[in-house]
């Protein structure tokens, strides 16, 4: 089916390009007319024997190769054999995790579960059935690229009541041991930022003094987008300055630059970070008001030892920064 055919109206053009959650409706309506369109090659496929050469257009597959929406991704993870190894890491730490439910009826080890549940949150999938059915239709994938998934597959119940009954802790340990051992000494993360972010929808009594809901702080690498620590807390039990402080005791890492907003602004937090003999970045804003002041004297006094002006436009908005350096005084620290 051709892409300049009277098939693909512009209408359905612009739902198989820019809707992702709609691309197996799509192609049910495709289908009704003899032909598939698929847009992204699954791996490993087998072009309908009339079909054109893949080129830039949509190309006709057979009714037996329309897979799920992952089978693109899970193609890349096969040619990606650092990636395998890193979660044939991560699979052994997802072993030590503590198992929370009772042997008798238990059809499949906690691992499994949480790969499953892992691999497919990676891949776009948001619901306890979406899972369900990324386990279902990739078992055979995943079973010769990990040897971990069995005939039968862990069902959208089973992935429900491991999500709702793991043990976060022991979870949250694992992983950062695991992200530690994998990521902490690479070359390429050298600028580590500390940052808190609350989840909305454990929100409870959300107009009065009783307000409580989970937050994740967590250490991630502003150049790879990776997460090397994640501490898990209640609003009503712990603060993000104290997980904050927590995490630069726990991650044993040297020779990195620490950043942070303005919370983290503290003289225990900066005392941790130069013991561990690392470096920081931290906003001051009118929450230190000695310091703040001080600084803005420096500014206004001394010549800026360099500059560095930035414009995007993310978030929706445009945005101008400006960045000077000013040397200090050993009288003026």
């Amino acid at each position: 089916c051709d892409w300049s055919s009277d098939v693909c109206s512009s209408d359905l053009k612009e739902k198989i390009l820019n809707n992702e959650d709609r691309k197996r409706e799509t192609v049910d309506r495709i289908q009704e007319s003899g032909d598939y369109f698929y847009l992204f090659s699954p791996f490993p496929h087998t072009p309908h024997p009339t079909s054109p050469p893949m080129s830039g257009r949509a190309v006709s597959f057979s009714h037996q190769n329309i897979k799920s929406k992952s089978d693109h991704c899970l193609g890349k993870m096969r040619s990606d054999r650092q990636f395998l190894k890193y979660m044939l890491s991560l699979i052994e730490k997802l072993k030590q995790v503590k198992d929370f439910r009772k042997d008798k009826g238990k059809r499949h080890p906690l691992w499994i579960v949480l790969v499953v549940i892992i691999l497919g949150t990676m891949l776009g999938y948001s619901g306890y059935r979406e899972l369900g059915e990324f386990a279902k239709n990739n078992r055979h994938r995943l079973s010769q690229e990990f040897n971990i998934i069995p005939e039968r597959v862990p069902s959208y119940s089973t992935i429900r009541r491991v999500m709702m009954g793991v043990e976060w802790q022991s979870l949250l340990k694992k992983f950062n041991e695991w992200a530690l051992q994998e990521y902490g000494q690479r070359s390429d993360i050298n600028w580590l930022d500390i940052d808190g972010k609350s989840l909305k929808n454990t929100l409870d009594n959300p107009n009065n003094a009783q307000q409580n809901f989970l937050m994740f702080v967590s250490l991630f690498s502003q150049e790879s987008g990776l997460v090397l620590y994640l501490k898990r807390i209640e609003n009503k039990k712990g603060s993000e300055i104290e997980e904050g402080q927590a995490i630069i005791e726990d991650c044993s890492l040297q020779n990195k630059v620490f950043t942070g907003d303005a919370l983290h602004c503290q003289k225990k937090t900066i005392s941790l970070i130069t013991k561990s003999k690392n470096d920081y970045v931290i906003t001051v804003k009118g929450n230190q008001k000695n310091l703040y002041k001080r600084i803005q004297d420096l500014s206004n006094s001394s010549k800026a030892a360099s500059c560095f002006l930035e414009q995007d436009n993310s978030h929706g908005r445009k945005i101008s920064r400006k960045i000077e350096v000013f040397k200090v005084r050993k009288n003026e620290r």
